[in-house]
């Protein structure tokens, strides 16, 4: 009788990599209806046709997909990223003593700041992050410091929602355990480890041992039978048996972030990463760089449920609508198919033609005769209700209705006009903000942080002097501690430069500003300002300046006389040649 056994007892785990298996395996259970949610999103973003969607026969000719809400979503980010980054300069820095108000110090900070933005590639990591926000209703970043040529510093890095997880139950994400699953190959795992500096000796020795453990398991699986195993399930990479992960060239790893218990041991690890190889070997246990973000792994959420920190998508609650749609398309085609080519019923002796065409001849007998069935036309209304969904689509995900260039039947006012706008656009305008305050904020403040912490370097900063001429400035790390914090205000200057534009049409094209005693109270400066201001024009140097149109037509006026007696001078220039010729 062969030999059986359990994969566990080949593993022979460690506790703390066993403890963090079974939280991931809880966690990702815990998670599963939101996997599928998501799944079933990313299934209507980028679907062609109904069949890939529904998982349907094709009981009918049609199997159109309208993508609405592909269009829903792509205009979200679009306009998510506009509000955010309406400004060159979204950043603003906002101080907490007497000290930092100093325009100097925050003119700094605000160079570094935006030096470091530029360096470190931030806007397509903040892209795919609000293409997370969307997708998923969840987007999830940190930083990690990198050294090259060009750059070294922080940079914001996005985690995959697909490859976190936590426990969904907790009082706070910010205090909730995470692990993060990372797929990788042997080569890539070895070829990480040749590059990491010689410090790293305890690494490459518990990797080299983890790797030992990892080919005599297979060597003893390779030699045994796979139905002598016990236990040979294995949710790893799409592998259903452990016999099968172990036989392939992949490696699973789990890295843990936050506070764990080791049962084993009777120890409470605080604050930690611990990176485990197969859910058996343990291959980095270390604490987690305090910049006072906890475990420096942020999340921001679109809708967030009651009692559960996997939030929604603006996308969820909308596809039940694309569904409808899409149905009541294919069924109107349908029909519309069978109208245009019908189906005949006879009866009794009929002589049809090889094909029908019009003024074809067909012979019935007496009792003979022929007829079309046709189904209810009335079905070919459906374009209403097609277009009654997709607009609350629009609605119900909070597209700001000016980008889609929507307006409601009647006559309306400037005023009321702008009075829909500003309302319709709330829920747009609160979901940037919210974006801002749970991501781009929290993300800016452990960037820079992290950039401080390293308060012995000098950095060379690009500033803008008076005179608008760029300088680089040497600034010692350490000269920049400060009591304060980044703020971001693209989307609320988006915001209040729309209200503020359309205020300002309102008054100039109302009756208000015709009346003289009105109009002198308002001074031209302050107006032009604010022109500038809410159409963006102020990024120019020197666009406002007093007494400009004078100046101009001042110029202009000089530029006309110059032109005018040099035409003079080389007229008479031309006379006297031409007397000089004749004499």
């Amino acid at each position: 009788m062969p030999n059986t056994f359990e994969i566990k007892i080949l593993q022979q785990p460690d506790s703390l990599a066993t403890a963090i298996a079974n939280k991931f395996v809880t966690w990702d259970n815990a998670r599963d209806k939101w996997y599928r949610n998501a799944k079933e999103t990313l299934e209507n973003l980028y679907a062609t046709d109904t069949t890939e969607i529904y998982n349907q026969t094709r009981e009918f000719d049609n199997c159109t997909h309208i993508p609405k809400i592909t269009q829903i979503r792509d205009m979200l980010i679009t306009y998510y990223l506009d509000a955010m980054f309406s400004l060159p300069d979204y950043v603003e820095w906002e101080p907490y003593s007497a000290e930092t108000v100093a325009v100097d110090k925050k003119n700094l900070l605000k160079a570094t700041m935006k030096q470091m933005l530029q360096d470190s590639d931030f806007k397509p990591v903040i892209r795919e992050l609000v293409e997370d926000y969307v997708d998923y209703g969840n987007a999830f970043a940190t930083a990690v410091t990198v050294k090259s040529n060009r750059y070294t510093g922080p940079k914001a890095v996005r985690i995959d929602p697909l490859n976190i997880y936590f426990d969904p139950l907790a009082s706070s994400f910010k205090n909730s355990p995470k692990i993060i699953r990372t797929i990788k190959t042997l080569g890539e795992l070895m070829a990480d480890a040749e590059d990491l500096p010689d410090d790293a000796a305890v690494y490459k020795k518990a990797l080299q041992k983890a790797i030992d453990k990892r080919n005599s398991i297979y060597n003893t699986i390779a030699t045994t039978k796979a139905e002598n195993i016990v236990d040979d399930v294995c949710r790893i990479a799409g592998f259903d048996s452990w016999s099968t992960y172990y036989a392939s060239d992949t490696v699973e790893l789990l890295t843990f972030y936050g506070d764990l218990y080791d049962i084993d041991k009777n120890k409470l690890y605080r604050n930690v990463r611990i990176v485990i190889m197969d859910r058996c070997s343990v291959l980095i246990n270390e604490p987690i760089a305090d910049y006072g973000m906890k475990s420096n792994i942020l999340k921001a959420g679109w809708r967030d449920r009651k009692d559960n920190l996997w939030s929604m998508s603006p996308l969820d609650n909308i596809k039940g609508l694309q569904f409808m749609v899409d149905f009541l398309e294919n069924k109107r085609a349908d029909i519309f198919n069978f109208i245009s080519n019908p189906m005949w019923l006879t009866k009794g002796d009929v002589e049809m033609p090889e094909y029908l065409y019009p003024g074809c001849h067909i012979g019935v007998d007496t009792d003979g005769d022929f007829r079309t069935i046709a189904p209810d036309a009335t079905a070919l209304q459906a374009d209403l209700y097609i277009d009654r969904y997709m607009t609350q689509m629009e609605e119900m995900a909070g597209t700001p209705r000016e980008a889609m260039g929507f307006r409601t039947p009647g006559e309306k006012t400037a005023f009321e006009v702008s009075q829909l706008n500003t309302a319709s656009s709330r829920l747009f305008n609160e979901k940037t903000r919210k974006f801002e305050i749970e991501m781009l904020e929290p993300l800016l403040t452990l960037m820079m942080t992290m950039y401080l912490s390293d308060g012995a370097r000098t950095v060379k900063v690009k500033t803008v002097n008076e005179m608008g001429a760029t300088i680089f400035k040497d600034v010692k790390l350490s000269d920049l501690s400060a009591d304060g914090r980044f703020v971001a205000i693209g989307s609320s200057t988006y915001t209040e430069k729309s209200r503020l534009a359309q205020t300002l049409l309102q008054i100039y094209n109302s009756a208000i500003i015709n009346d003289p005693l009105v109009a002198d109270y308002f001074d031209p400066k302050v107006i032009a300002q604010a022109i500038t201001y809410t159409t963006g024009l102020d990024k120019f140097d020197g666009i406002l300046k007093p007494n400009a149109r004078t100046d101009a037509q001042l110029s202009l006026a000089r530029a006309q006389e110059i032109n005018q007696q040099q035409l003079e001078e080389e007229q008479v220039r031309g006379l006297m040649n031409a007397e000089q010729g004749i004499m």
